[in-house]
């Protein structure tokens, strides 16, 4: 959780979303914009990669995370996989990071992208994380620690996000930098209830995303992309 690694960079073991949310850091502010405040403030700045066996790119390349912390709040892999292929096409290396659990999203990915892609998955500390994201041309990704960091790094981010908690970890940052796809649907902003009983898919709100809708805001995005 994001929360908890801004906890460590502060010497806060124990700050988490509660304290956030209850005000613990700016009670006028909603969680995201808390962290985005705080790690901009107080991320390492590191000029190399910790892991020596990590290796990334020449550039320019793209960022996703194809993971979540649930799997109704995943966008599908197959159509991150066709974003990457557009990228692709227009000379972007790709490079996937996550989690270790997240390592059959990277081989669900490989199955529709054929080209070659950089896995890091479950290989990058925080600090390795923060490098990447920081060297990258853009970062795609669902809701997770990624599209922060971005955020926080003033870096062009694609978020594809569902409306469980809108406003409260979604839709801010720097207007022509940082994008968030979303579908209003009956079930906006009911703190994820229509997912919780859903197995391996995502939430209606999510799935109402088409792939068009994303490949026309990332399009609209590229030329802020500095190579």
């Amino acid at each position: 959780c994001l929360a908890h690694a801004v906890g460590k960079l502060l010497g806060r073991e124990g700050w988490n979303r509660h304290d956030a949310l209850t005000g613990a850091v700016a009670p006028d502010l909603h969680i995201a914009t808390q962290i985005a405040n705080v790690l901009q403030h107080h991320l390492p700045s590191p000029s190399r990669l910790e892991n020596p066996n990590l290796h990334l790119p020449q550039k320019p390349y793209i960022v996703f995370n194809l993971a979540a912390s649930n799997t109704y709040k995943r966008w599908p892999v197959e159509n991150f996989a066709r974003l990457a292929q557009n990228l692709k096409t227009k000379n972007f290396n790709i490079v996937l990071v996550g989690l270790a659990q997240d390592q059959n999203l990277a081989d669900e990915f490989k199955n529709y992208f054929r080209d070659k892609v950089w896995n890091l998955i479950g290989q990058t500390s925080l600090s390795d994380l923060i490098y990447v994201i920081s060297q990258s041309s853009l970062v795609i990704s669902n809701d997770t620690s990624s599209i922060h960091v971005a955020v926080a790094l003033k870096k062009p981010s694609l978020c594809l996000t569902g409306g469980g908690q809108f406003g409260m970890f979604a839709d801010y940052g720097y207007q022509n930098l940082n994008r968030w796809v979303y579908k209003k649907t009956h079930c906006f902003c009911d703190n994820w209830r229509c997912g919780r009983s859903l197995k391996n898919q995502p939430s209606p709100c999510l799935a109402a995303i088409t792939f068009l809708e994303a490949e026309r805001e990332l399009e609209s995005l590229l030329p802020q992309i500095k190579n």
